[in-house]
Formats: C-alpha cells, structure tokens, sequence
C-alpha cells in the first residue's frame, strides 16, 4: 500500500541536496580506516584533498558522499560511517536525537552570513533611523540579529541565541528600523533600504562577492561554522584528531582561499565551536575595506536557455503532514519520516513550515486552520500529505489516525475534504500554489466498493500546480526504504531552479527506475505562469 499527498516547497538558506545515496553500510573497517561522510562541495573536495596526508600517517581515509541533510547523521548513529561533515551546530541542534547523541569535533569553515548596502561603506555611515532588511523566517532572521548584535549595531536579550527575533532586541542605540523579507527578495531590497543582511549564495546569485562587498561578515565565532561530527565520546579518537590537523592545515586553507577567491567560503581554524546544545554567538569579525558597491541587477538569468526569473513579493508557507501510526486501519512505513525529511528541506529553503506528524483529527483541523490564517498577499503555498487518502463520490479525504471509520457519513464527518482545503488556497490571497500528493492508492476502509486511488481534483486553486505520486485510480507504493519511491525521487527534484513542467519528466522517470515502471507521477496544472518549486516564477526572454 502507499500514501499519497504533497504541496509546495523551495528556495533556500543552506544548499540542501535532497536524495539518498547509495554507501556501503555495515560495519566499518577496523583499525585505521576512517570513513567519513560529507555532501560534495566543498567537504568531499576537502576531504579528498587530505587524503595522502592522512595516509601519511596509517589511516586510510574514506569519503562517502550524501546528497541529503538526515541521512549522513543517521549513517553515524549506526556506527556505518565514522563521523560527517556538512552541517553547522544550529542544524545539529534541529534534532533531539542527533543533539543528544552527536557532537562537535571541530569547525573548518563558514559560508558567510554578511551585511550589504548600496549607500553606506561602513558600520559608521549608519544614520540614526535607518533600515535594515532581514531575512523573514526563524533561523536567518535569528542568524542576521546575532551578526549585528556581534558588531555592536544592536544588543539582544541575555540569553538570547539562534532563534533571536526582533522582540528580543534590548538595545538600539540609532533607532534603526528592521525590515522582514524573504530570504531571496534581499538582493533585489538594497535599493530601498540603507542596508540588508543577506546569506551567501543569495549575495553571489547577485553579483556580491561576500569578501569584497560586505560590510560586515561572520568568522569563527559564527554557530553556522561547518564541523565535523561524530557520536558524543569520539571526539579525541586518535583518527579523529589526525583528520583536523589535516583539514585545519595551511595546504587547505590555502586551497579554500584559491577555490572560493569569492568569499563564499572562508577558513575557519581557531577552536571548536562547542555542542549542538551551546552554540555561540558571533563575535565581531572580518570587515572588508570600503569598495564601490554594484547595481542590483533587475533580473537574474537561470540556467534555462531562454528563461528568466524575475522578483516576487510575499512569503513561502507550507503545511507538511505525515501519517503512518493509524489505530484502526493499516499502519504504513514511510509518511512520517516522508513528512519529516520534507520539512527539513523546506525550512532550510526559508519555507515557514506548518508540520503534523501522525496528527490525530484535533492536531490536523488546528494546523490546517493555522496554516490558512497565516497565508498573505502574494505568498507561495505548499501543501504535503503522506499517509491514507480515499476517495469517495468524486472526492479526495484526508484521513487522521485517530479515527474509526466504517462508513462514508462517518468519512465526511471524520475525514479532510481535500477539496475543501483547495477551495480555501483558491479563496486566500496567495499568488500560487503546488499540492502534492503521496498518499494510499487503496482505500483502507470498509464500505467503499471497488475504488481505487485518489481522483482528480475538480477545481484546483488558480495558478496552482497539482502533483499526484501515481496516475489518478492507480496504485502507489509505501516503499521498503526510508521514503517512499515517489518522496525518495521527489527530494532529488525539489531543489532544481526550474519551471516544475521542464522538471517533472526528471521525476517520473526517477520514480520509474525505482518502480521498474509500476509507478507514473501524474500532474495538472491551470498556472498562466512558469514556477519552480522554490517559488521562483521565470518568464521567456
């Protein structure tokens, strides 16, 4: 059996990848092997750099590349890799088992958080009343208040950590104003603001290098400096400490400075950054010397021939929901940890996320109803739903995993209209929406003849996107892995800056090479524009 339901997601903070590599599990190599798990670029790179080094010393180093964000810490919670290397402390700390159970080993290098602007050339050149655009969801904006706080722009709250908010602002000595937007719209703000803070790949799709046109940038008292983990007790494991020599040498330092001339990563070698449970604040750090600072372009080109993507205002809200311990009909595998691994790529990508995992019929009606109410002008929607789904009567339920249901009143009475949900994205202020679907194709109830699937939804939200992991009246699968088929190859495409309609073939034939072709996502859509997952909207040049 299988789930199906999904929504919109994308745009980003950190550079998540997002499908599961093949590595080779088991039990690691005795003695001085070392196997380490890292994302590609650049902490493969840096990896593989230090390989000769290491062997220099008897250890034989080995690099397993991930592509995802969950699976090289579960990797090290099984003892199949020694220690990873991708993450910084705050997204460690996301999670109660990876925080409880791993730990720092040390810091190598940060992709830098900076202050830009179009009008002032230092901290000084600050007027008394003048705004500041941040980043509008909980980590970057929390991230932008500490690097200003560590300059000595502002003072927050004793205490305050990660998840600063403007409330926890104590002192403004100018008065400066705090503007909230997204992630990706403040490049395109510095015209209308006195300064902006702004993540690194966000300045370097701009045209900013980070080293050269910040004002301000973060260093090694950043909590978002990349580390390298193992399980708690490992840290002074002989083949651990030989790792850091090699990758807090002069030869890699010298290779990051060459490599990322841009400032997009800067090394790091000072002392480790703590547990995931105690990150630091940013101490005041690097300013680069007063440049000229470039136009903001109007545009920025995609990588798509013939495409551009061009600005967008509102936010990016999505409600995630996952359900697999049902009390009275058949438990499935995957939607929670479907929901979950979803949830983690949104929030990285400045999604504000709405989760429910095995929500019960109470939890699922207030999220919903709180996901509705926090949807604005322009906003992008998303909506993801795994677990069971029926249809009856031409119409797709929803259902939570604390209800019995025997009949289809009780359906009605006891289930989430999925078209109800629809009509409420079609009647709120949002500027577009993707719905997707990952839920069970038969349905797990007594009383609903010979139907099968979910079907099709009669009146989609305009300017929306619907995705269904299967053809409408065909059969899903659950999956036997972490994720279902359809989720595993969903998190490989998610991220992709491209219309959903040049990418969706990619899909499909992932979930047919997984399926061996039992399995086609199937996807309507009514949008008179093109959009990526992300959000970005592009239009023909």
């Amino acid at each position: 059996m299988k789930k199906t339901f999904v929504s919109l997601l994308i745009a980003g903070a950190l550079v998540f990848g997002l499908v599961l590599p093949v590595y080779a599990g088991g039990k690691k190599d005795a003695g001085t092997t070392l196997t380490v798990g890292a994302t590609p670029v650049p902490h493969a790179d840096l990896l593989n750099l230090v390989k000769d080094d290491l062997a220099a010393k008897g250890i034989t180093l080995k690099v397993v590349e991930f592509t995802d964000y969950v699976t090289p810490n579960t990797a090290v919670l099984a003892g199949d890799i020694d220690a990873n290397f991708f993450q910084h402390i705050p997204y460690l700390a996301s999670n109660d088992e990876w925080a409880e159970k791993l730990v720092s080993a040390f810091g190598v290098h940060v992709e830098p958080f900076g202050l830009y602007s179009n009008s002032i050339k230092n901290l000084a050149d600050l007027k008394e009343g003048a705004t500041i655009a941040i980043p509008n969801d909980p980590s970057n904006g929390g991230r932008a208040l500490l690097l200003l706080a560590a300059n000595g722009v502002i003072t927050l709250k004793p205490g305050t950590g990660i998840t600063a908010t403007i409330q926890d602002i104590a002192a403004n000595p100018k008065n400066l104003k705090f503007r909230e937007l997204e992630a990706a719209q403040l490049p395109r703000s510095l015209p209308d603001v006195d300064a902006a803070t702004i993540n690194g790949n966000y300045a370097l799709d701009a045209g900013l290098i980070p080293s050269r046109d910040s004002i301000i940038i973060e260093g090694a008292q950043s909590p978002y400096v990349n580390i390298v983990v193992v399980k708690k007790g490992n840290e002074t494991d002989a083949r651990i400490q030989a790792l850091k020599a090699a990758l807090r040498s002069q030869k890699v330092e010298d290779y990051i400075n060459k490599t990322w001339a841009d400032g997009s990563v800067v090394a790091i070698f000072r002392e480790s950054h703590g547990s995931a449970t105690t990150p630091s604040p940013p101490a005041p750090v690097y300013t680069p010397p007063p440049v000229s600072t470039p136009q903001q372009p109007p545009v920025i080109q995609n990588n798509s021939s013939g495409l551009v993507m061009v600005p967008t205002t509102g936010q990016k809200k999505a409600l995630v929901i996952g359900n697999s311990n049902y009390q009275y009909l058949t438990r499935l595998s995957n939607p929670s940890n479907d929901a979950k691994d979803i949830t983690t790529a949104l929030r990285a990508v400045n999604y504000t996320v709405f989760s429910v995992f095995d929500g019960d019929l109470k939890t699922m009606e207030e999220q919903i109803s709180k996901f509705n109410k926090s949807i604005t002008s322009g906003d992008t929607v998303l909506i993801f739903y795994a677990g069971h789904g029926v249809q009856n009567g031409g119409e797709n339920y929803l259902l939570p995993v604390d209800q019995s249901i025997k009949t289809n009143a009780e359906l009605r009475r006891k289930a989430f209209s999925l078209q109800e949900i629809s009509d409420n994205i079609e009647h709120s202020p949002a500027a577009r929406s993707i719905i997707i679907l990952d839920a069970c194709r038969n349905s797990p109830l007594p009383d609903r003849g010979a139907e099968r699937g979910l079907t099709v939804i009669t009146k989609q939200p305009h300017e929306s996107v619907v995705i269904f992991s299967t053809a409408p009246n065909t059969t899903a699968q659950d999956g036997a892995g972490r994720n279902s088929p359809f989720t595993e190859a969903l998190k490989e495409i998610i991220r992709e800056n491209a219309p959903i309609t040049l990418v969706m073939p990619k899909l499909i034939q992932k979930v047919h090479s997984i399926t061996d072709n039992e399995q086609t996502p199937w996807a309507n859509s009514n949008a008179s524009n093109l959009f990526s997952f992300s959000g970005d909207v592009f239009t023909m040049q």
